[in-house]
């Protein structure tokens, strides 16, 4: 039997942790950029212009491709040659070309250079949202779980609140507000302040099974291709049907998002990521099975498919959620750079999205692309491969061991925290930080000199010097003071 490894590490990304001060206008940088990413990808409101619905579903699959391609280039470039930085200059230029690249989706036209232009905005607004997503995860990663949920659930409600709220602008007023909204997410993520840097190990993890991140990957792309797949059905070859139907499948993000915030406000992180994994196979099985009875004439989507797809879209936000919630564990599992592991996921959950999308819209006859079998099989194959891959690949028991890794490092986690911050209020120096942590867990003089290679003289010197600027006289006084504290 495989015994499990028990390992402090430290934070991949530079050896240091950032503490996160949370304000509340920071909320509104993620907040701005996932709305706009919902109203490209998710709503179609911006591409009410266009006249030909088939030209609008190209649109979206080229912006869900390119996505993908840019999210799969920054792991790329992380993983091989590790020069990518995320400088503010760069999150700047990123959300400047977002901007840019919806506007230039919005171009009308037909013929060859009106193609070069939409493949231009689609890869800029893939590059800004890979940057921008990626940027941001980097401060959340090295975050305390408390408050990482809590900006991840409230800045994805500002985001659905802001996608209602451009859904009955005019198009005039909408595309200029929704073009805006990276310039200003960006904007704010620059100017978020972390608190001092940090070092030392302060996360404690149990190993996990040999290949779960992979089977995580594999269960990423089978939720995006049966969502991708849903979102055929909810189109038509009406322009204004198609837009009046993602404002009504968005209700399920809108529900999902306020229950996990729900979720974050009164569990604790273990018991969070418990509880919006739980409902995820039965929103999925049942969403797509009501789609099934309910899509009849493929070229006309009966409205019966709209509360299946509303479902769909809550479980796919769940599992959204879900994945970047658990991001931070994998990356000090892993010990490689949060990007590289955030970009990854992200770049297998658009390819998902942009397959499933192509050949739900193929079945149901955009393109006249000889797919060979209709819609009602496509969706049964997602729905299979779903099932299949979440009953044994990626079960709700793997999702239970990962929330548990989780809740065994919390008291750790929330110990250390205390410790570096009497740490500061007292002057402690680095290294009597160190021994001072390891006396607050209780640990006595030999397991500190073998833990930090000390020698005896040097570990009393140190807890001498912590004992007289902690103004306490024994190592019971110490723990007495931690635990006023804790």
């Amino acid at each position: 039997m495989a015994v499990s490894r028990v390992a402090l590490v430290d934070d991949p990304d530079g050896g240091k942790r950032e503490i996160l001060t949370t304000r509340p206008w920071e909320l509104l940088g993620f907040g701005c950029h996932y709305a706009w990413l919902l109203s490209i990808a998710f709503g179609t409101t911006i591409y009410a212009r266009f006249e030909s619905a088939e030209l609008v579903t190209t649109l979206r699959l080229l912006v869900f491709a390119c996505l993908a391609l840019m999210f799969a280039a920054l792991f790329l470039a992380q993983r091989f040659t590790g020069q990518f930085t995320f400088k503010k200059p760069i999150v700047i230029a990123a959300g400047l070309l977002g901007a840019g690249g919806t506007a230039l989706l919005m171009v009308p036209g037909s013929g060859f250079a009106s193609w070069i232009v939409w493949v231009a905005g689609a890869l800029a607004v893939g590059f800004s949202n890979a940057v921008s997503m990626t940027a941001g995860n980097r401060l959340w990663a090295n975050n305390r779980p408390e408050y990482g949920m809590l900006q991840l659930t409230v800045s994805t409600v500002l985001a659905v609140a802001l996608f209602y709220l451009f859904l009955p602008l005019p198009l005039e007023a909408a595309v200029p507000a929704i073009a805006a909204l990276p310039c200003i997410g960006d904007a704010i993520l620059v100017f978020t302040k972390g608190g001092k840097r940090r070092g030392g190990a302060y996360r404690k993890y149990e190993g996990l099974p040999a290949g779960v991140y992979r089977r995580l990957l594999a269960y990423a792309f089978a939720f995006a291709l049966s969502t991708g797949c849903m979102l055929a059905a909810v189109a038509s070859f009406d322009v204004p049907s198609t837009v009046a139907n993602s404002g009504t499948i968005m209700a399920g993000v809108l529900a999902a998002s306020l229950f996990t915030l729900y979720a974050a406000l009164r569990r604790k992180p273990a018991g969070m990521l418990k509880l919006i994994d739980k409902p995820v196979t039965a929103l999925f099985v049942i969403g797509l099975a009501g789609l099934l009875l309910a899509v009849g004439d493929p070229l006309a989507p009966a409205d019966d498919a709209l509360l299946p797809g509303a479902l769909v879209m809550a479980a796919y936000v769940l599992v959204d959620q879900f994945l970047w919630l658990i991001n931070p564990d994998m990356v000090f599992r892993a010990q490689k750079p949060s990007a590289a592991i955030l970009a990854r996921s992200c770049a297998v959950e658009w390819a998902g999205l942009a397959l499933g999308f192509f050949l739900g819209s193929a079945a149901c006859g955009f393109w006249d692309f000889p797919l060979g079998i209709g819609y009602p099989a496509v969706l049964f194959l997602c729905l299979c491969a779903f099932v299949l891959v979440r009953t044994f690949a990626f079960s709700h028991t793997d999702a239970i061991k990962l929330a548990e890794a989780r809740m065994l490092s919390a008291g750790e986690d929330e110990l250390f925290e205390h410790c570096q911050v009497l740490a500061e209020q007292y002057a402690l120096s680095p290294r009597e930080t160190d021994v001072f942590v390891l006396l607050a867990r209780g640990r006595s003089g030999p397991f500190i000199q073998e833990e930090l290679t000390l020698s005896q003289s040097t570990v009393k010197t140190h807890t001498r010097n912590i004992y007289r600027k902690l103004d306490v006289a024994s190592k019971q006084d110490l723990l007495d003071l931690v635990g006023r504290e804790l």
